[in-house]
């Protein structure tokens, strides 16, 4: 405690130990304190308004929503044609998945696209995955994922398909190829 005084006087630092110390006339000093300051406000108006951004935020792009699979570099990934959409790639190279309502979802997926769901590690899931090799790496992610195929995307997730009628998967792999 010695010590902190000394380099304190010796420094002008007020601290709780020198406050009582003040060597100027006529200047009122105040310890500093050394506590962290008070978190921000839990509760009230403010704070549900900061929950409200935060989770606007949640939603929004960032480097560590993406995912690259297959053997691209991702600087090439980010790469788009006039309008904004994504550049078509091969599907056999690689795919960049981002996280968007808790699924990881292939950029190159678009709303016009049929979406065929398939229940995780069901017969149908393995059913596909043996007619559709290139799917091995999207699978991986977890919860769900939505891979975007030629002409229909396949989601794999919790819920879907258990089992494919006949004819109903190469129909399929046909649409995703092609």
């Amino acid at each position: 405690m010695s010590e902190l005084k000394r380099l304190a006087l010796r420094y002008g630092i007020l601290t709780e130990y020198t406050s009582y110390l003040v060597q100027e006339p006529n200047v009122v000093a105040r310890p500093m304190p050394l506590r962290a300051p008070a978190p921000e406000a839990q509760v009230g108006a403010d704070a549900v308004e900061r929950s409200r951004e935060t989770r606007k935020l949640s939603g929004s792009l960032s480097l560590d929503a993406i995912v690259v699979t297959g053997m691209a570099r991702a600087a090439d990934s980010l790469a788009a044609v006039p309008g904004g959409r994504p550049r078509s790639l091969p599907a056999d190279r690689w795919r960049l998945f981002v996280w968007r309502d808790s699924v990881w979802t292939d950029i190159a997926h678009s709303d016009s696209l049929r979406v065929v769901s398939v229940a995780a590690f069901s017969d149908a899931y393995l059913a596909l995955v043996r007619a559709l090799p290139e799917l091995r790496q999207a699978v991986t992610l977890e919860p769900a994922v939505l891979v975007a195929g030629r002409r229909v995307s396949v989601k794999i997730e919790a819920g879907g398909k258990t089992e494919w009628a006949s004819g109903e998967l190469a129909k399929l792999v046909s649409d995703f190829r092609q």
